[in-house]
């Protein structure tokens, strides 16, 4: 599972490069592809073929999550932690015998 940050700025909302953003791989059964979600914005989620893809997708559905809470006067939940992207994309490795 990989973390990384949305980066994007709208007119009056907060900068969204703040929310951390969670990206798994999909299994074959569940269509394949990845997975990526906005854990501080219950139900934002979004997928794509690619992590960048995901990450583009999900990107969209935060700012759809956030303008529809404002539009209904609900609060939009302040970001849990400060994004940061590491970089590293952690792989299984079959174990040699």
């Amino acid at each position: 599972m990989v973390k990384k940050s949305v980066r994007a700025k709208t007119a009056g909302a907060m900068d969204l490069d703040a929310y951390p953003v969670l990206v798994r791989c999909l299994a074959e059964e569940d269509g394949g592809g990845f997975l990526a979600s906005a854990p501080d914005l219950p139900g934002c989620v979004s997928d794509g073929e690619t992590p960048e893809q995901a990450l583009g997708n999900v990107r969209d559905a935060i700012l759809a999550w956030l303008s529809a809470a404002r539009e209904a006067g609900d609060p939009t939940p302040r970001p849990s932690v400060a994004g940061s992207y590491c970089g590293r994309w952690p792989k299984r490795r079959a174990m040699r015998a």
